[in-house]
């Protein structure tokens, strides 16, 4: 009976020291390195914490809300932790990705860097830069800018997307992209990287009762296309396919009919540069339905970044032949601000269609866009 006393006496001081033990961490006051699942990382205090939003305090004093189906891990900083005898270096790619890591291998076929999760093989052409970290460095860190992972262009503030106006860049989305942009509230478009040489676009404009003017400044038919991208180091082949679908009539000697009628655009391109900063040059041809003019076009459009989050936009084409300016086609000079922010952008400037008949004739509008990333990559 002694001895059942005696161990019901010590059970209690030893439970209520494990429960002190088991108490958990303060949140508020303890540093997490918190794990996206797009590889970036934030490093600062948990201020709240619930089913809809984590709010982070950042160790640079702003407030980051994340949403916990982007978190993947959530463990204590580990500050001050040396890893000697490792050289580690800041690997940055053209599309704003920063790997951290030991470089392993550098040939001039590839570089192989050893991260946290395991290795990367990375081609020379897409490194834009490398750079030491001191040692104190924790290997595999996507360095934040502004709060942001810093994994894509938008997230610099740089414009992200492979396109210019009406107009494609020779440069692709990446397997497994996929946008969304409107122009003038009214053109629709959705595009996904099926590869990352190959993109699927797919789009679609209310009709204005077949306004051949809006027909050659914008697309009013529903349209589906590919769009086939090569690249040769800093620069990109490219070339797209696009057929637009919509009702007309088809007229015969005696009567008319009302029939399903396409058009066929083809388009070859060069563009030198990246997304955030490019010069294309190209080539558009398109084969008209029976009864219409076909247009061949030479293009050219630049990407020029004016300061952090704004970027210059010139979308140009000019008709090579006169046969061209029939049916309502038109040259066009324009002059856009696009306005870049983490997952979207903004488009504001003008379009200036241009026809040249009897005289030059200009037609002056206001250029209206917004873009989208859809993906999270």
């Amino acid at each position: 009976m002694k001895t059942v006393l005696l161990t019901l006496l010590l059970s209690v001081p030893l439970s209520l020291s494990a429960q002190k033990n088991a108490a958990p961490l303060d949140s508020s006051r303890t540093t997490f390195s918190i794990f996206l699942r797009d590889g970036g990382q934030y490093v600062g205090r948990i201020i709240s914490r619930d089913s809809l939003k984590v709010v982070v305090r950042r160790q640079g004093g702003g407030l980051s809300y994340l949403a916990p189906a982007d978190i993947t891990r959530i463990e204590p900083y580990q500050s001050a932790v040396r890893n000697r005898g490792r050289n580690l270096y800041a690997v940055t790619l053209t599309d704003g990705t920063i790997y951290t890591g030991q470089i392993r291998e550098r040939t001039e076929s590839r570089v192989v860097i050893r991260r946290r999760g395991g290795e990367s093989i990375l081609s020379p052409a897409e490194i834009t830069r490398i750079e030491p970290l001191s040692e104190t460095a924790p290997a595999d860190v996507v360095i934040p800018t502004a709060g942001e992972p810093n994994q894509n262009p938008s997230a610099r503030g740089e414009n992200a997307y492979p396109w210019l106006l009406n107009s494609q860049t020779a440069i692709p989305l990446k397997a497994g992209q996929a946008t969304y942009r409107n122009i003038w509230v009214l053109y629709n478009e959705v595009a996904v990287g099926l590869f990352n040489f190959l993109t699927l676009r797919a789009s679609v404009t209310p009709s204005f009762g077949g306004s051949t003017f809006y027909n050659s400044t914008l697309y009013t038919r529903p349209a589906a296309g590919l769009k086939l991208s090569i690249p040769l180091g800093s620069v990109h082949l490219g070339g797209t396919l696009d057929y637009q679908f919509f009702e007309g009539w088809r007229y015969a000697q005696f009567s008319s009919r009302r029939t399903y009628r396409r058009q066929r655009t083809l388009g070859g391109m060069v563009t030198f540069g990246g997304t955030s900063r490019n010069l294309t040059l190209g080539y558009t041809s398109v084969k008209a339905d029976i009864g219409e003019a076909d247009r061949r076009s030479l293009d050219i459009g630049f990407v020029a970044p004016l300061g952090r989050r704004v970027s210059l936009i010139c979308d140009n084409r000019v008709l090579l032949t006169r046969e061209s300016y029939w049916d309502g086609h038109f040259s066009q000079v324009s002059a856009v601000f696009r306005l870049n922010r983490a997952r979207h952008a903004f488009d504001l400037g003008a379009l200036i269609p241009i026809r040249d008949e009897d005289r030059l004739r200009v037609f002056p509008l206001p250029y209206l866009g917004y873009n989208l990333r859809l993906s999270r990559r």
